[in-house]
Protein backbone atom coordinates (compact mmCIF):
# COMPACT_ATOMS: atom_id res chain seq x y z
CA UNK A 1 0.00 0.00 0.00
CA UNK A 2 0.98 3.84 -0.61
CA UNK A 3 0.69 5.72 2.36
CA UNK A 4 -2.32 7.87 2.45
CA UNK A 5 -4.07 5.82 -0.31
CA UNK A 6 -6.97 5.04 2.02
CA UNK A 7 -8.06 8.24 2.05
CA UNK A 8 -9.21 8.36 -0.84
CA UNK A 9 -13.10 8.01 -1.88
CA UNK A 10 -12.55 4.72 -3.45
CA UNK A 11 -11.28 2.89 0.08
CA UNK A 12 -14.96 3.31 1.55
CA UNK A 13 -15.86 0.90 -1.08
CA UNK A 14 -12.92 -1.44 -0.36
CA UNK A 15 -14.10 -1.57 3.46
CA UNK A 16 -17.83 -2.23 2.72
CA UNK A 17 -16.35 -5.53 -0.10
CA UNK A 18 -17.23 -3.14 -3.11
CA UNK A 19 -14.31 -2.96 -5.94
CA UNK A 20 -13.09 0.32 -6.35
CA UNK A 21 -10.14 1.72 -8.45
CA UNK A 22 -7.88 4.71 -7.36
CA UNK A 23 -6.27 6.71 -10.40
CA UNK A 24 -3.78 9.57 -8.60
CA UNK A 25 -0.84 11.38 -10.35
CA UNK A 26 0.54 10.78 -6.38
CA UNK A 27 -0.11 15.03 -6.00
CA UNK A 28 0.27 14.67 -2.40
CA UNK A 29 3.26 13.70 -2.43
CA UNK A 30 4.50 16.40 -5.40
CA UNK A 31 2.55 19.40 -4.19
CA UNK A 32 3.24 20.63 -0.61
CA UNK A 33 0.03 22.82 -1.18
CA UNK A 34 -2.40 19.76 -1.55
CA UNK A 35 -5.49 20.19 0.40
CA UNK A 36 -4.45 23.46 1.86
CA UNK A 37 -5.29 26.91 0.71
CA UNK A 38 -2.53 27.90 -1.37
CA UNK A 39 -3.60 24.84 -3.15
CA UNK A 40 -4.53 26.87 -6.34
CA UNK A 41 -4.37 26.44 -10.40
CA UNK A 42 -0.45 27.78 -10.49
CA UNK A 43 0.83 24.93 -8.48
CA UNK A 44 -0.68 22.59 -10.38
CA UNK A 45 1.51 20.28 -13.02
CA UNK A 46 -0.99 20.35 -15.94
CA UNK A 47 1.33 18.31 -18.06
CA UNK A 48 1.81 15.78 -15.98
CA UNK A 49 -1.79 15.69 -15.38
CA UNK A 50 -2.54 15.55 -18.82
CA UNK A 51 0.02 12.33 -19.31
CA UNK A 52 -2.36 10.32 -16.48
CA UNK A 53 -5.23 11.31 -18.11
CA UNK A 54 -3.73 9.79 -21.53
CA UNK A 55 -2.36 7.11 -19.37
CA UNK A 56 -6.07 6.25 -17.95
CA UNK A 57 -7.38 6.69 -21.29
CA UNK A 58 -5.23 4.15 -23.26
CA UNK A 59 -6.02 1.38 -20.40
CA UNK A 60 -9.69 1.93 -20.72
CA UNK A 61 -9.54 1.31 -24.37
CA UNK A 62 -7.62 -1.73 -24.38
CA UNK A 63 -9.82 -3.12 -21.47
CA UNK A 64 -12.62 -2.54 -24.21
CA UNK A 65 -11.20 -3.50 -26.99
CA UNK A 66 -10.72 -0.70 -29.19
CA UNK A 67 -8.35 -0.52 -31.29
CA UNK A 68 -5.27 2.11 -31.40
CA UNK A 69 -5.71 5.10 -33.37
CA UNK A 70 -3.48 5.21 -36.88
CA UNK A 71 -0.40 7.34 -36.10
CA UNK A 72 -0.01 10.66 -37.96
CA UNK A 73 2.09 12.54 -39.31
Amino acid sequence: MIPGVELSDHASFWRHGFPGVLVTDTGPFRNDNYHLESDVAHSLDFGRMAMVIAGVLHVLEEIAGVPAPEPTG
